[in-house]
């Protein structure tokens, strides 16, 4: 049972940062015009939902403080992490909406 979560574990730190990767390696690509506005859309999109999380974060690190409970920050790795499948979920319908 230990073995099998911790391949599971495994399988999905693998799949984290491959979906890193490939969010990084969009965003760095030259093409055309049209592929610009792909990144470009998938790019505001993506930004406007984290700050909307980040917003959302410090709503309940504040009330948390009013309650007197130890506020629970966003880890960088999972916001990292979001980022990056939010992106590639984005840069999917984008890419759809745009024919690419």
């Amino acid at each position: 049972m230990e073995i099998a979560i911790l391949i599971f574990v495994f399988l999905f730190l693998i799949v984290s940062f491959g979906a890193i990767i490939a969010m990084f390696r969009t965003i760095s690509k030259q093409g055309d015009e049209r592929r610009k506005q792909i990144v470009m859309t998938a790019s505001a999109k993506t930004f406007y939902i984290i700050i909307g999380l980040l917003v959302l974060d410090f709503i309940g690190q504040i009330i948390s403080i009013f309650l007197n409970k130890t506020p629970n920050n966003l880890k960088p790795f999972h916001l990292l992490l979001t980022s990056a499948v939010i992106f590639l979920l984005e840069l999917h319908n984008a890419s759809k909406k745009f024919g690419d």
